[in-house]
């Protein structure tokens, strides 16, 4: 049996009933050779999704790393302030007590200078006023030693006066 033409769309031969296979026949070769191609297609899919999820939890397991040495970083920038911190806290405290300390040696120093030069002042005092008294009291020797002199001369000179009138008078 032949077909004609145009029923087999397009070759312009003529093809024998037994070269044209049933429909069931065509579906079945055609569907093996399609679930073969999406079979085969499917793999590089499969394999591009794989890859893509993979990468995926890479980048999610590098940003949690990424976070975590952030927070790491952080933590020990904040324990070497502290520690910093603490440190020039001990520098303070060990410079305001030395400062006290050279500060209460300064005081006893100055103390020790004002009680000197308060014991020199009193040592001068007293050879001040033991001076003045020598000397005072020498002024009043002399003074007296000087009155004396000076009523005995004026006794003499009395003495005397008292002769020439006598001597005038009687």
């Amino acid at each position: 049996m032949t077909i004609d033409r145009r029923q087999t769309r397009g070759s312009g031969r003529k093809i024998e009933k037994q070269d044209v296979k049933p429909r069931a026949k065509v579906e079945e070769t055609i569907g093996e050779p399609t679930a073969k191609i999406e079979e085969e297609l499917a793999k590089p899919l499969d394999e591009f999704l794989g890859r893509a999820q993979k990468a995926y939890t890479t980048y999610v397991e590098a940003q949690k790393d990424v976070w975590k040495a952030y927070r790491e970083t952080q933590q020990r920038v904040e324990d070497d302030y502290k520690e910093a911190e603490q440190e020039a806290s001990g520098v303070r405290d060990e410079a305001i007590e030395q400062t006290l300390i050279l500060r209460s040696k300064a005081e006893q120093e100055a103390e020790q200078a004002y009680m000197k030069v308060m014991e020199q002042a009193q040592q001068a005092y007293a050879k001040a006023k033991e001076k003045a008294k020598t000397t005072c009291e020498e002024s009043l020797r002399q003074a007296l030693a000087a009155n004396k002199q000076a009523l005995e001369q004026a006794y003499e000179t009395r003495e005397q006066a008292i002769e020439r009138a006598l001597k005038i008078f009687v």
